[in-house]
């Protein structure tokens, strides 16, 4: 504050324990003065601080691709497609200033064909399986939103077509610290 001017500054030193849910859950601070003139006349006032609530986002991912040769499949085939392409990185995120967590959704959307289920790994890891096996694991960092993403076994896939691409839509969520 300068008291001969009136100009004042507000800096937060540190993020601030919004209340939990409900997105934008903004928190506002009164704080009153008193202004006193030379002679010692006074005037009340108040100056209200509104902390912003920054919620946490999500942005776009690029796709990853798994190929069946990688596990002896038949290379070079029809319209083969390369084995591993953005199978590690970063899940597009921002927690804002209080910090969080990314988590998998399990009950996110299987492929549409060939009796696909997702299921909750171990370690924050999501596994997709086909019938009971296992043919894609998915690992999670919950701290910094780094991924790799496994393919265990071979899918199988419906007949003829060539390369016969298995589409899944993988949703995760993130939470932030307040």
């Amino acid at each position: 504050l300068d008291p001969n001017s009136g100009a004042y500054t507000v800096t937060q030193n540190a993020a601030i324990d919004h209340p939990d849910g409900l997105d934008e859950n903004n928190v506002s601070f009164t704080v009153a003065y008193n202004v006193t003139d030379g002679d010692k006349d006074t005037a009340p006032g108040s100056i209200v601080i509104n902390v912003d609530d920054d919620t946490p986002t999500v942005g776009e991912n690029d796709m990853v691709q798994l190929d069946d040769d990688a596990l002896g499949g038949n290379p070079g085939g029809t319209g083969d497609d390369a084995d591993a392409v953005n199978d590690s990185g970063t899940l597009a995120h921002s927690f804002g200033a209080d910090g969080g967590s990314i988590a998998y959704d399990s009950a996110g959307a299987a492929a549409s064909e060939g009796g696909f289920t997702f299921v909750d790994g171990q370690n924050k890891s999501l596994l997709i399986n086909q019938g009971t096996t296992t043919v894609v694991t998915l690992t999670l960092d919950p701290n910094s939103g780094a991924y790799t993403v496994t393919q265990n076994a071979a899918i199988d896939h419906s007949d003829g077509l060539d390369e016969n691409n298995v589409p899944f839509n993988v949703d995760y969520y993130v939470t932030d610290g307040d």
